[in-house]
């Protein structure tokens, strides 16, 4: 089998290499120094022929060593050129695919539970295991659009179990041969034909077997059992170290309450296709900086600010109390992600620099391709797919969750699939389009997001649109928690004659 294996010149990644030369197979190695994987061209060179695909999710040799100069390397790394290997390996017919995830993932949570892969994860703004789980999410939409097996594995603190006698223990200790092992036998896995995506694709939790574990897998006994266990560590350091911290709820659910002070507002992506329409329901009630890297279209004044600069956000956004970030780019293979990803990685990095407690934030429905069959859908599964502006919105949207969650920014999320002018007279033999959102409804939504004082987890997605009447996709969260209820019954425009 020919295999192509990124991160090589890793620790891990050599030791894997030598690990699958030693079983016969040929490997292609692939680091920052041979092909940046961001480079379609050249990942489209390296997947050609290949078998099987290790991304081992350890940073690339050309990694900045600190500094934003690295943070912004590796979330560029991570979920734009995991997506561009992704897709030129499918391209290429390539089956099986890799990944190197993480279990840092669950720090979050208290030391008294046991932690298994139905667990949501709770990254940190740390942006190693943030944008390592961003590039997990990314993979998994692949698995849900193509025939192609992918396992991710969700790796623990690598060391030797000889070198770590005398450190402090770890719960999350994973020897890196168990590690190359466990690369090793999920190349055997081939799911590749299942129509059932969900088998496509496999998480598995990695590390050693303590006394007491706290990280478990059902799924490890199909992946691996591991050989090191660092029982001379853990004997040194006098067993698992004690919880400190109890169950508790994580983060208690307030009680939303209106607020009056968020009337400073930085109106990101104010000349795009969203942000004309949403001024003039906000320009009387607000002070509003718009701000874009274009010319308003009504000639309105606007702040040049590149979203893709944090330094820029960060200047623009000093002295507001609240953003609002409609920038995006929907078809485009570099600047969606540079746009959606980083600029909403940029937005609620300034936002926390500067205690800005409100951001507002939007995206597009992710489930009417697989729930326009079914009625009174709330909050169902995201399905956004591997297509360049579903994947790159649904990474901006848990980036926002993650900095709402761990810097208590309330940050309300508008779903819609369409907005447009609202009907102004009678429509004859046609309906509603779904999940559409009339101008003056969502300026109303807006006010009412900029007003709420708390949401739970401080994060809350809220499907919106104007048409209630087909009672297909619901707007119950939007009405319970915001107040929302559309502006008027557009509904009267769509009566057939009778």
């Amino acid at each position: 089998m020919l295999i192509l294996l990124t991160g090589a010149a890793s620790e891990l990644g050599c030791a894997l290499a030598a690990e699958l030369e030693s079983q016969n197979h040929q490997v292609r190695l692939v680091d920052g120094d041979i092909a940046d994987l961001t480079d379609v061209e050249a990942m489209w060179r390296v997947v050609r022929g290949v078998d099987a695909v290790i991304h081992t999710g350890e940073p690339p040799i050309n990694t900045p060593a600190a500094g934003e100069a690295r943070e912004a390397f590796l979330i560029d790394y991570y979920t734009r050129g995991t997506h561009v290997l992704l897709k030129a390996a499918i391209d290429s017919g390539v089956r099986r695919f890799i990944y190197g995830s993480t279990l840092d993932l669950f720090r979050p949570y208290p030391d008294d539970v046991y932690i298994s892969e139905i667990w949501r994860p709770l990254p940190t703004a740390d942006i190693e295991p943030m944008a390592r789980y961003l590039g997990e999410l990314t993979c998994r939409e692949f698995a849900r659009d193509f025939l192609v097996s992918i396992t991710a594995l969700r790796l623990g603190t690598l060391a030797l179990e000889e070198e770590a006698v005398g450190q402090p223990a770890d719960l999350m200790w994973l020897d890196r041969r168990d590690a190359v092992r466990a690369f090793c036998q999920a190349l055997s896995r081939d799911a590749a034909d299942s129509p059932n995506w969900a088998r496509r694709w496999r998480l598995v939790h990695l590390c050693a077997s303590p006394p007491n574990p706290r990280y478990i897998s059902d799924r490890r006994a199909r992946a691996i059992d591991t050989e090191h266990n660092f029982a001379a560590a853990w004997a040194a350091a006098d067993g698992v170290p004690a919880a400190v911290r109890p169950w508790q709820h994580l983060v208690p659910a307030p009680v939303p309450t209106k607020s009056k002070g968020n009337r400073r507002v930085l109106f990101l992506g104010a000349s795009g296709l969203i942000g004309p329409f949403l001024t003039p329901g906000l320009e009387g009630q607000y002070d509003l900086t718009m701000a874009d890297v274009k010319p308003h279209p009504n000639g309105l004044p606007v702040e040049q600010v590149d979203v893709t600069d944090y330094e820029c956000v960060l200047k623009a956004a000093q002295g507001h109390d609240a953003i609002m970030n409609y920038t995006v780019v929907r078809g485009d293979a570099d600047l969606s992600f540079h746009v959606n990803v980083r600029g909403a990685w940029n937005v609620m990095r300034a936002a926390a620099a500067l205690g800005i407690r409100k951001v507002l934030h939007s995206g597009p429905e992710c489930v009417r391709g697989h729930y326009d069959h079914a009625f009174d859908i709330d909050n169902p599964p995201d399905a956004p797919g591997s297509g360049y502006y579903g994947t790159t919105k649904m990474l901006s949207r848990e980036i926002c969750r993650i900095y709402a969650r761990t810097y208590g920014i309330v940050t309300p999320c508008f779903l819609f699939n369409g907005l447009e002018a609202a009907p102004t007279q009678a429509q004859t033999q046609t309906d509603f389009k779904p999940f559409t959102i009339v101008w003056e409804d969502l300026q109303h939504a807006c006010r009412l997001a900029l007003e709420i004082e708390a949401l739970a987890d401080n994060y809350e997605e809220f499907n919106l649109h104007s048409h209630v009447g087909q009672g297909k996709f619901s707007i119950e969260r939007a009405q319970r928690i915001l107040g929302y209820e559309p502006t008027q019954d557009w509904s009267r425009f769509y009566r057939r004659p009778t």
